[in-house]
């Protein structure tokens, strides 16, 4: 009687899990640290006044390409901008640890987090900052030229916000992301609504060339036209990854 083994196999089998679990772990991690350094949503790198100043000149120079809050600030009264223009603090829902732990139903992490940011509606982008002296902007501009906005008519709309603050929120949607924001109340809801479908207006008639644009929009609409690009081109790199590591880890021999 022939007697097989499979003790080895086994083994075999765990390890090669273990490797994979190894392998896409580290691919985390990676991915971890390059949203931290371009589009964390996450408090810090708090500078001094002089430095952001500095910053400030440098946009305004032409020598830096991403603007601070205070260089969206400039000008806000010019005819040419008020019409897409709008500033202010709002909350933004988020995930702790971007999401990865969301399905843990413990230490509130399957719950959102909500932030409050100064934004800044500009050039056809809504940018975010810590607050007002924010030298660099907190994750990627949302370009409002593509995006719908809307209050949220139920809690349906936005299932994670609850019924008590529905009324103040903004439910913000573009081709690759849902943002849910809240106002401090009904009436400041609805001035953030009507800004951002006029800044979407504008924005279109802007790339067609119907409106005359400053010079500093102009910058700062190309400034959020590369942040958003250099974000595709990071996304499509972590796509290509994960598809790597998924073919690794389906070959037999793994």
């Amino acid at each position: 009687m022939c007697i097989v083994h499979r003790g080895g196999g086994r083994q075999r089998f765990i390890l090669n899990k273990l490797r994979l679990l190894s392998c896409y772990s580290r691919y985390l991690r990676m991915r971890k640290r390059a949203q931290h350094s371009n589009d964390s949503d996450d408090d810090g790198d708090d500078r001094g006044e002089h430095s952001v100043l500095l910053s400030m000149s440098k946009f305004a120079e032409g020598a830096a390409t991403i603007p601070s809050a205070l260089d969206l600030l400039q000008g806000e009264n010019d005819p040419l901008t008020s019409r897409g223009y709008k500033s202010g603090y709002l909350l933004k829902e988020g995930w702790n640890f971007h999401g990865l732990l969301s399905w843990i139903p413990c230490c509130g992490c399957d719950q959102p987090v909500y932030k409050r940011r100064f934004f800044v509606l500009r050039g056809g982008y809504l940018f975010r900052y810590v607050d007002e002296h924010g030298s660099t902007p907190k994750g990627l501009p949302i370009p409002v030229e593509d995006s719908t906005v809307h209050q949220q008519l139920s809690v349906s709309d936005a299932p994670n916000v609850d019924e008590d603050n529905a009324s103040t929120t903004i439910i913000l949607r573009t081709l690759r992301k849902e943002y849910i924001l809240r106002a401090r109340n009904i009436t400041e809801r609805d001035h953030w609504i009507r800004q951002l479908r006029s800044a979407k207006q504008w924005a279109i008639k802007a790339r067609m060339g119907h409106v005359e644009v400053s010079s500093l929009d102009k910058r700062i609409m190309a400034a959020g036209d590369a942040m958003y690009k250099k974000s595709l081109q990071r996304e499509r790199k972590d796509a290509e990854e994960n598809m790597e590591l998924k073919m690794y880890g389906a070959q037999p021999g793994f």
